[in-house]
């Protein structure tokens, strides 16, 4: 996961911009995960624009990782029932923050506090349901003033699966196929896009 972070943190300066400085915390600890890395650097993409539209007036955004294990509070508050270890990534900005009401809301499609014309409020959304997915699980801490702080749970592998060299797929049929992306933030189009086209 580790080197997941390392290779979306040279794509975020552009979409963030130059007044917010970002911040990466990286743990020494082992931080293996089978997940799609794609859309695990979506995730990230999206809770950055999300930072950056907090902190209009500049600010820091800081990414970490760590190994968490979860106890009967998170069992209780998570609702998954067991006792795993995870690998934790916390996004955390130092913008405007939110009040209770909003958080509770904020990964309901197309739920927004911004203005008309700038946002869908797709984002947080598209969040959620790729750390569900992968049967993680997603919580924001944040009060007004005092900024956000997303804390993305994944369960880590008990050991690195070898890799396997896949058999030879079968010639694709059609090929005249069209993706719609929806997506209104410009810098996170243009990776979506990408990834597509890849």
């Amino acid at each position: 996961m580790n080197e997941l972070i390392t290779r979306v943190e040279n794509l975020l300066p552009g979409l963030i911009g130059e007044n917010i400085k970002l911040k990466t915390v990286l743990t020494s600890k082992d931080c293996i995960i089978l997940a799609n890395e794609r859309q695990i650097e979506q995730t990230l993409m999206n809770l950055a624009v999300n930072a950056r539209d907090a902190m209009p007036d500049g600010g820091v955004l800081t990414i970490s990782t760590d190994i968490a294990v979860s106890d009967d509070t998170f069992i209780k508050d998570a609702g998954c029932g067991e006792s795993k270890t995870y690998a934790l990534i916390t996004v955390s900005d130092t913008g405007v923050g939110m009040d209770e009401r909003t958080r509770e809301r904020i990964f309901e499609p197309f739920f927004t506090t911004k203005e008309v014309g700038k946002g869908t409020g797709i984002g947080l959304s598209i969040v959620y349901g790729i750390v569900k997915q992968h049967k993680g699980y997603i919580d924001v801490f944040s009060k007004p003033g005092e900024g956000a702080t997303f804390g993305i749970y994944l369960p880590t592998m008990e050991s690195a699966i070898e890799p396997q060299i896949p058999e030879a797929a079968p010639d694709p049929v059609g090929g005249m196929e069209t993706i719609l992306i929806a997506e209104d933030e410009p810098g996170v189009m243009e990776f979506t896009e990408k990834v597509f086209e890849e």
